[in-house]
């Protein structure tokens, strides 16, 4: 939502805003999210919860800029490691071949007892 009494350009200088209450179901953030004012009016984050994002909307030469922080809501759960990919093709593939390999070698010496 946009927080009142912020539509006017703000002072240069350092922000910080914080989470008074958190929605019922959802995460706190893990930190406050610290914003600098600059003197020429631009905005930059210093410090915040990684899923907090900050974008501008407009160039400034003809039009106003705009600065949109987004601060989405976080449903709480646990947050699994990124497993798989394309990196597992290649260990299922020499795996297969080293079991092959073994199996060819394995016949081979076999029929190599069987004849003498």
């Amino acid at each position: 939502g946009v927080i009142p009494g912020l539509d006017d350009r703000l002072a240069f200088g350092t922000y910080q805003l914080r989470e008074k209450e958190t929605p019922e179901g959802y995460e706190e953030l893990s930190k406050h999210t610290v914003f600098k004012v600059s003197e020429t009016g631009y905005i930059t984050l210093i410090d915040s919860d990684p899923v907090v994002k900050l974008t501008q909307e407009g160039s400034g030469a003809d039009q106003a800029i705009e600065y949109v922080l987004t601060v989405p809501n976080m449903k709480p759960g646990i947050e699994l490691p990124s497993t798989g990919g394309s990196g597992t093709r290649l260990i299922y593939l020499l795996g297969g071949l080293m079991v092959a390999f073994a199996a060819a070698a394995s016949f081979i010496r076999r029929r190599r007892r069987e004849a003498l």
